[in-house]
């Protein structure tokens, strides 16, 4: 985990919009597991999950709409290619982020920030 993460200050806002915030930040690293976002929360993971599912979401539901948000925004406005949209989200390969941008959109991603259907 990256120090300036870890030594920051807890964001203000609700827990859900720190927990976006934290899993933003860690993507480019990889996949970011709820224990590490938990305990730059300074938090259990346990205490993470249960006030998650006290505002409505899991922690998955909210890594993948960080994903989807940033890959969108990835795509259309900067531009990347898959290649680098797919580091950038954490993902292991670009197979494995195409499958996810066709789960929450119905469509394939394209370099050029449309999606192919």
């Amino acid at each position: 985990m990256r120090d300036d993460i870890q030594n920051a200050p807890a964001p203000q806002g609700s827990l859900l919009t720190q927990v976006q915030r934290v899993i933003e930040a860690e993507l480019p690293a990889g996949n970011p597991y709820s224990e590490n976002v938990a305990r730059t929360l300074g938090m259990s993971e346990r205490t993470l999950r249960r006030r998650l599912k006290q505002e409505g979401a899991s922690f998955q539901q909210t890594l993948d709409r960080v994903r989807h948000q940033l890959a969108e925004r990835l795509l259309r406005i900067e531009a990347l290619t898959l290649k680098e949209t797919t580091f950038r989200l954490g993902f292991s390969d670009v197979s494995a982020f195409r499958k996810a941008y066709r789960r929450w959109t119905g469509f394939a991603p394209r370099a050029d920030g449309f999606a192919s259907g």
